[in-house]
């Protein structure tokens, strides 16, 4: 196990560097540990015994990284987004879940790797995807494929959002609500209303609630997960609970009780910056194991139909979004 770790270790380290260079701070050093990842592992197969630590980091690290990415939900920000924001990202979810659930399906994917198309696409990105492949049980190449696609298409969308806020003069309000309503990831809603200071605060509110509804989606899903699939038979497993997504609201819970608690004093928020550090490194060294797990054929027969799923599906989810934003004033 020791050897796959300590290269897990390694390439998230050279993620976190390459991650700072000019244009690479809206992917991440998790997208960047991946592809690099899966470039060495189309270069290099490492020894049979390493697949171990690599299994280790892409299950268990990532799910502990994401227990502590719950510092990252500030409750009382959210809490006092008022109802249009509200209504607006659980509009987003429940039509992004079922509408991305049955283009995947048209677009011939197999049904682990729609889901988490719909809810890379629907609720958080990267995060949302780590927590629902042991949940609907997909395979390491689906989950490093999604996570691939969610992080080009949304950065991508994120960058082009720029241009086209000038060209058509949206409002703060209604560029941040947009933008938060509809990109994957926190870094690249952050990146699109860099442009429009005004709108940083609407954006960042409209994301974090779609990042808070990730427990509740995991639950639901896991839910529908059993019920399709019935009591399970004799030695056949049981989908598993997502323990992990409880202990990421659990700590975003008891953060934010804290920070009101004691005034948000410097060292709590401090702990609250390692905490949250940590959290992303363990995930991007889970990335790297992922990456190195990767079977490229299956990547090769499907990638081209789930980057179909994932683009078209987001301006679907787009047109949603901005109706929904008119009829609610945003």
């Amino acid at each position: 196990m020791i050897p796959g770790l300590a290269f897990s270790f390694v390439v998230a380290a050279v993620a976190y560097l390459v991650a700072r260079l000019p244009g690479l701070k809206v992917i991440g050093p998790l997208a960047v540990a991946l592809l690099i990842a899966m470039v060495v592992k189309g270069a290099w197969q490492p020894p049979a015994g390493w697949k171990a630590g690599f299994t280790y980091a892409a299950k268990s690290l990532l799910r502990f990284g994401i227990i502590l990415l719950g510092v990252r939900l500030n409750l009382d920000l959210i809490l006092g987004a008022g109802w249009k924001i509200l209504v607006l990202d659980a509009g987003v979810i429940v039509f992004g879940m079922l509408f991305f659930a049955w283009f995947s399906r048209v677009c011939g994917l197999e049904e682990e790797m729609g889901l988490l198309v719909a809810i890379g696409s629907a609720v958080c990105g990267a995060s949302a995807i780590v927590a629902a492949t042991p949940v609907v049980r997909a395979k390491e190449d689906q989950s490093a494929l999604a996570l691939v696609l969610c992080t080009v298409v949304g950065t991508a969308f994120a960058l082009a959002f720029i241009p086209v806020q000038a060209a058509l003069g949206w409002t703060p309000l209604h560029y941040g609500a947009v933008t938060g309503a509809s990109l994957h990831e926190v870094a690249q809603v952050l990146a699109a209303v860099t442009a429009v200071p005004a709108a940083l605060d609407v954006g960042t509110v409209t994301k974090l609630v779609r990042v808070l509804m990730l427990a509740p989606v995991i639950l639901v899903l896991l839910w529908h997960r059993r019920r399709e699939r019935g009591a399970p038979t004799a030695g056949e497993p049981r989908v598993p609970f997502p323990w992990f997504v409880i202990g990421f609201f659990a700590v975003g819970v008891a953060y934010s009780l804290l920070l009101r608690a004691t005034g948000g004093v410097a060292w709590l928020k401090e702990t609250g910056g390692w905490m949250l550090f940590a959290g992303l490194f363990l995930m991007t060294m889970g990335m790297a194991g992922l990456g190195m797990m990767v079977d490229y054929s299956r990547l090769r027969a499907h990638g081209l139909r789930a980057a179909i799923a994932f683009t078209a599906g987001w301006f679907a989810l787009l047109a949603f979004v901005l109706g929904a934003c008119r009829l609610l004033g945003l």
